[in-house]
């Protein structure tokens, strides 16, 4: 089997591509010019960050054929102790804790949640097991 192509294909692929045609590159620049940093920050930070939870469990559900709520518990954990322990305007409620310090100490919590939820899951009688 050929690595190489010959014809149309081979000369289509050995173009150089202008940086202008790659959208991954050219979008947050242009958008960033066009929308204000709520759109940029807000409404795209959060598109991304649900979309990476939308597309894990997608993966639970449709490649292994089991749907957890056990999944969104654990980012809900750590999604409560970011805003307990990190910068608030409300400052009884929060610890204004800097970004880079409540973010892994959001992780260890929720790792620890998950740790338990396996436990609790794996410790129950085999005849209640679903």
């Amino acid at each position: 089997m050929s690595t190489t192509a010959s014809g149309p294909a081979a000369v289509a692929w050995s173009w150089p591509v202008a940086p202008a045609a790659r959208p991954g590159r050219a979008l947050p620049r242009r958008l960033s010019l066009i929308a204000t940093p709520f759109w940029t920050v807000q409404i795209g930070g959060q598109s991304l960050f649900f979309g990476v939870i939308a597309l894990s469990l997608m993966f639970l559900a449709g490649y292994g054929g089991m749907a957890s709520l056990s999944q969104m518990t654990v980012a809900g954990v750590a999604a409560y102790m970011i805003a307990l322990i990190g910068a608030s305007n409300k400052t009884d409620i929060s610890l204004g804790w800097p970004w880079w310090a409540c973010i892994p100490a959001a992780l260890v919590v929720a790792t620890a949640a998950a740790a338990l939820i396996g436990v609790s899951r794996c410790a129950r009688p085999a005849s209640i097991r679903s």
